[in-house]
C-alpha cells in the first residue's frame, strides 16, 4: 500500500503528539505536547509537555484540584501546571527567533503572550477550546497561525485528528504502535544528545 510522503508539518505535530502522552495533567482532555523547530523546519530546537514544574511530584496537579475544588472549572488560567509551550520556550538553548511551534491545542492567551516575546513567528496547532483569545492574541501580533482543522492537506489519505494518548486517524493501526516506538525512540535520543536524560 502507497502513502504519500507526509509534510514536515504533519511529522512535527505527530511528535508534538507523542510528547503530549508525557503530559502529567490530570484532565485526560488536557494532555498537550509542543515541538519548537528552526525556521525550515528541518531541525527541532526544543520540546515540552505540561505538567508540574521541577522537584514537585507528579500528581501535583491532580492533588492541587483535589485542594481546591471551588476553582474547577475556571479555564486554562487557572491551571496550577506549567503549560507544554511555556516547558518548551524555557527549555530551548538557543534563540527562538523566526522559530515554528507545533501544539496539540490552542494556546492560551498566558501562553500566547510568552510565544510572542520569545521570537517564535509560527504557531500550528490542533484541536479547540472554547475561548480563542490566546489565538486572537497571535494573529494580532503578525504572528502566523495555521490549524490543520482549517485549511491543512490530509494525512495519509484521512483527516488529521488528534485525540489525548495518540490516536492518528489516516494511519493503519496496525503501524500506529510502531511509529509511536520510532517516536519514543527518537526522543531519547534527542535527550541523551541534549544530555536532559
Amino acid at each position: 500500500m502507497f502513502y504519500p510522503r507526509p509534510s514536515r508539518e504533519h511529522l512535527h505535530m505527530l511528535t508534538a503528539v507523542a510528547w503530549g502522552n508525557r503530559a502529567l495533567c490530570s484532565s485526560p482532555k488536557r494532555k498537550v505536547g509542543c515541538v519548537i523547530t528552526n525556521g525550515h523546519m528541518d531541525r527541532i530546537i526544543s520540546f515540552g509537555y505540561n505538567g508540574p514544574a521541577k522537584n514537585l511530584p507528579p500528581d501535583y496537579c491532580a492533588r492541587w484540584k483535589e485542594d481546591h475544588p471551588e476553582l474547577q472549572g475556571g479555564g486554562v488560567s487557572r491551571c496550577p501546571c506549567i503549560h507544554s509551550e511555556v516547558n518548551a520556550i524555557t527549555r530551548a538553548q538557543e534563540s527562538l527567533q523566526d522559530c515554528r511551534m507545533f501544539v496539540t491545542l490552542p494556546p492560551c492567551e498566558p501562553c500566547a503572550h510568552i510565544i510572542i516575546n520569545s521570537g517564535i513567528k509560527a504557531v500550528y496547532f490542533v484541536g479547540e477550546y472554547s475561548n480563542r483569545d490566546g489565538v486572537n492574541l497571535l494573529l494580532n501580533a503578525g504572528l502566523f497561525v495555521r490549524s490543520p482543522d482549517a485549511d491543512w492537506p490530509s494525512l495519509y489519505g484521512g483527516d488529521f485528528h488528534v485525540t489525548p494518548r495518540l490516536n492518528i486517524t489516516g494511519i493503519p493501526p496496525e503501524l500506529q504502535e510502531s511509529f509511536m516506538q520510532h517516536l519514543e525512540s527518537q526522543a531519547d535520543a534527542f535527550l541523551k544528545a541534549k544530555s536532559l536524560r
